[in-house]
């Protein structure tokens, strides 16, 4: 939350960002770099475009958070939303700020998870989940999961984070092990890119793309997260800045000296014929 200081959002996946000041889109830069709610939405927005989101499309957003991710899609890309969260707390905070916009029939909120979606088959035109694959137990088997709940033509959509195609050494495998910990992710779903996009089609879906946004995410975010600590620190709770300040070394880290990447994955389901 601490990033998104002055600001009435409470966006929390890592941005996409670029160093550059852009009226068209109206981009606020500071110091070099976007503001962080801005940064998110730029993000969301990738995963939008990649998956063609259009007025009507009824959508699954898998890991929504506080719901800015799915007020945003609504508001500029007309779609409606079914969500599942896994957190009561942000849950409830999601479906207040949902309920004061009064999009209640359009954007509709759920406690839940990846690991139990108990919708019908066939039921959406889009599932994505934008920044939280990692977690599932197993993304593999959502994958699965999710080409049963697309309707004919559908499209599989995630921001989520691999590793490259390298063969590791033994102080990026130690960085494995760090990570799984200190993010909370299964072991198994730490894997190559190859192997992401081999899961993806073992599923069924076909026009698999995997696309690296590592250049503008790993960096742009470490900035900001020093930019905030600085301005903010002797403001706000000490904790949430001993916390900010941690993740973006660690994503400092993560960007530099490891093999992981962030990716923006897609693939489709067949149409019938």
């Amino acid at each position: 939350m601490a990033m998104n200081c002055n600001i009435d959002t409470y966006w929390m996946n890592f941005g996409y960002w670029e160093k550059r000041r852009d009226d068209k889109e109206g981009i606020i830069i500071i110091s070099g770099i976007v503001i962080f709610p801005q940064a998110c939405s730029r993000m969301a927005g990738k995963l939008a475009e990649a998956v063609n989101m259009q007025p009507g499309n009824r959508c699954l957003d898998i890991g929504f958070g506080c719901g800015d991710q799915d007020i945003w899609w609504h508001q500029h890309y007309g779609v409606d939303i079914i969500a599942v969260e896994v957190v009561p707390s942000q849950v409830a905070v999601a479906k207040r700020r949902v309920r004061d916009l009064g999009l209640e029939k359009r954007v509709q909120l759920m406690l839940g998870s990846a690991d139990d979606l108990n919708f019908a088959r066939a039921t959406f035109d889009k599932i994505v989940s934008l920044d939280s694959a990692y977690h599932y137990r197993t993304r593999e088997v959502f994958f699965s999961k999710a080409y049963a709940l697309l309707r004919p033509g559908g499209s599989l959509g995630l921001i989520d984070f691999v590793f490259n195609n390298r063969k590791s050494s033994l102080l990026q495998e130690l960085v494995k092990t760090c990570a799984s910990k200190f993010f909370l992710v299964p072991k198994v779903n730490m894997v190559s890119m190859d192997t992401y996009a081999l899961q993806m089609k073992s599923a069924g879906f076909c026009n698999v793309r995997i696309v690296d946004l590592s250049e503008h995410v790993f960096n742009g975010f470490y900035e900001y997260s020093v930019n905030q600590y600085k301005k903010y620190s002797g403001l706000i709770a000490p904790r949430a800045f001993i916390q900010l300040r941690l993740v973006g070394m660690a994503i400092k880290f993560v960007g530099r000296y490891t093999n992981i990447k962030c990716i923006l994955a897609t693939g489709d389901k067949l149409s019938s014929k």
